[in-house]
C-alpha cells in the first residue's frame, strides 16, 4: 500500500520538482512532431510565435481583438489579426519537410497627421515549399513585407 502511495505523490508532484522539464506535446502515432516558428510583417504591424503539430495534421494559429479607435465624436473598434494555418509532412524519401501553410497579418496603422481614420493594412500568403528540417526559410523579404518560417522536428 505504501508503494502505491508512493507512486501517486510522484506522479501528482510538478515536475520543477525534479529539475526535469515539462513536455508540452506528446505524439500517440508514430508520426512526427514538429515545432513550427514564424515571424510576420506587414508595414507597421509585426508578430512572432510558434505552435506544435503532428505531420499530416492541421494547425491553426490566431490572436487578435479589437482596439478602441475614436473618430469624431464616437468610439469605434477596430479588428487586428494574426493567422497562421499549416501542414506540415515528412518526406522519408529526402529527409525535407513539405509543408503548405497561409500567413495573415491585419490592423490598421498608427494615424499621422489629422487623418481621422487610419487606413487599414492586410497582408495574406498561402503557399507550399520544402525545407530541410530546422532551417528558416525567408518565403517574402521587400521594403514593408516579410514572412519567415522555420520548422524544427520534436524528438521524443
Amino acid at each position: 500500500m505504501n508503494k502505491l502511495i508512493a507512486l501517486a505523490v510522484l506522479l501528482a508532484a510538478p515536475s520543477f520538482a525534479a529539475d526535469k522539464p515539462v513536455k508540452l506535446a506528446v505524439s500517440v502515432t508514430d508520426d512526427p512532431l514538429f515545432k513550427v516558428s514564424f515571424r510576420i510583417k506587414a508595414e507597421d504591424l509585426s508578430e512572432a510565435g510558434s505552435f506544435v503539430i503532428q505531420s499530416g495534421t492541421e494547425a491553426d494559429y490566431h490572436v487578435g481583438g479589437e482596439d478602441p479607435l475614436q473618430i469624431d465624436k464616437a468610439v469605434e473598434f477596430k479588428k487586428h489579426n494574426t493567422s497562421v494555418s499549416c501542414i506540415p509532412v515528412t518526406n522519408p524519401t529526402n529527409g525535407l519537410i513539405h509543408a503548405e501553410c497561409q500567413f495573415e497579418i491585419s490592423g490598421y496603422r498608427r494615424p499621422v497627421g489629422d487623418i481621422k481614420e487610419p487606413p487599414t493594412i492586410s497582408f495574406q500568403l498561402k503557399t507550399a515549399f520544402d525545407v530541410r528540417p530546422g532551417k528558416t526559410l525567408l518565403l517574402v523579404d521587400d521594403e514593408t513585407r516579410r514572412v519567415e518560417v522555420k520548422i524544427e522536428e520534436l524528438k521524443p
